[in-house]
């Protein structure tokens, strides 16, 4: 089984990176549609606990991960 993550990072008022992943993305992601989830994200980003408020947008991937399940009861 493929697991895929949506791993955003960003950048607060301090300048340090601060990333938000998210798990169960779709299979046929777009680019223009996780820019406009970043875009969203920074928009509304007091709805965070952050240390301090995004303000910029550095990178986002997709993080493909293979698990092979054993054993389940």
């Amino acid at each position: 089984m493929m697991e895929k993550k949506l791993i955003m990072r960003f950048k607060d008022s301090l300048d340090n990176k601060v990333p938000i992943s998210i798990t169960e993305i779709k299979e046929d992601i777009t680019k223009e549609e996780v820019v406009a989830l970043m875009d969203l994200i920074l928009e509304k980003s007091q709805v965070f606990d952050l240390k301090a408020p995004l303000v910029a947008k550095i990178s986002a991937e997709i993080e493909d991960k293979s698990v092979n399940e054993i054993y389940t009861a």
